[in-house]
């Protein structure tokens, strides 16, 4: 069976030190020219194989870093998911829940932007605020409904790009992690027994 090695950066940094002393006798030498010519060749055959080897090297450590970076972001639940193998479903619901969304901040005008990921995509924190400030003023223990954000009442999101979306993402993502259950008419989500948007304000660390 084959195995590759993985890519080293010194044999093209060597490589591409040699092709360069090569030029330079050519160059600088009054050594005759089939030998010139020839050193020439060499730093060409040389010099083209370490470049192609250096690209390799990067493309390498670049997919390394990525899947290094991907992995840490799943690898509590994983390593929780694998540990927990033979539950009930219940139990399994249990552990999906316990899947801790991540928070990010993006350099802006004003400061760092945070914002929080779900698996159907990324909310803006100061929005997850709003939608909680406005699911408290829906009756019983629904959540802001997804399709209803141009009441007059709640201006507060006409500052947001794709409120529909940013809502139905943020809906999914607090059914996706146990806060939350589905719903139907014309709300999406119901909080779950037990869970107060005052809960959901604290594991969001914002204030209402």
């Amino acid at each position: 069976m084959y195995v590759r090695n993985d890519p080293r950066l010194v044999p093209p940094v060597l490589g591409l030190l040699f092709a360069a002393l090569c030029v330079a006798l050519a160059w600088k030498t009054d050594w005759p020219a089939w030998l010139r010519f020839v050193l020439v060749m060499a730093a060409i055959v040389c010099g083209t194989a370490s470049v192609m080897a250096l690209v390799d090297w990067a493309v390498h450590e670049t997919s390394t870093r990525i899947k290094e970076m991907r992995w840490a972001q799943v690898a509590d639940a994983v390593q929780l998911s694998n540990a927990v193998k033979g539950l009930s479903t219940a139990q399994v619901e249990f552990v999906r829940s316990q899947t801790v969304a991540e928070v990010f901040g993006i350099p802006g005008d004003d400061g760092m932007l945070w914002r929080i990921r779900f698996p159907g995509g990324d909310v803006e924190l100061e929005f997850i605020e709003e939608f909680l400030r406005a699911s408290m003023e829906v009756p019983g223990d629904y959540l802001w409904p997804v399709r209803d954000h141009t009441s007059a009442h709640w201006v507060a999101w006409k500052d947001f790009m794709d409120v529909e979306l940013k809502l139905r993402i943020l809906t999914d993502g607090l059914v996706h992690f146990g806060k939350a259950d589905p719903a139907t008419g014309r709300y999406s989500a119901k909080l779950k027994p037990g869970v107060t948007i005052g809960d959901l304000a604290e594991w969001f660390r914002v204030d209402l």
